[in-house]
């Protein structure tokens, strides 16, 4: 795992691998200058846990890649990119039933201030969080 901190930005390098999962979260309670509401550290982590184990498990077997950056305003931005076939994102809801994939963007859409999604020969899902 490859780690660049500044203050108020954090970028990784994850292997494609489960573990990198946790290894995010760490990350995103060591970073300086992110002093967060509970609720607002929860929703990031959680938010980041999904996108990062989707980046994984659609990435291709390649490393997936974290930046957050505090940004002017009272934002926190997020953007995880993994280098697979790529998606339409579409309407997004819950999958039918007790399935325990598929709500990596449903929980995105539903607790992200803002979000999208950027193809650039991977994906690229970004979403923002007001820093409350």
């Amino acid at each position: 795992m490859e780690i660049r901190e500044g203050h108020g930005h954090l970028e990784l390098t994850l292997p494609a691998q489960n573990a990198s999962v946790n290894g995010a979260r760490r990350a995103l309670e060591e970073i300086s200058g992110l002093e967060l509401h509970p609720e607002t550290r929860y929703t990031l982590r959680l938010l980041v846990t999904e996108l990062i184990a989707n980046g994984i498990a659609h990435g291709g077997g390649e490393d997936v890649h974290l930046a957050l950056d505090i940004m002017d305003g009272g934002l926190v931005h997020v953007e995880v990119e993994d280098h697979g076939a790529g998606f339409e994102p579409g309407i997004v809801s819950l999958p039918p039933g007790d399935s325990t994939s598929g709500r990596g963007l449903a929980l995105v859409d539903a607790l992200a201030d803002r979000w999208g999604v950027i193809r650039n020969g991977g994906n690229r899902v970004w979403f923002e969080l007001a820093l409350r």
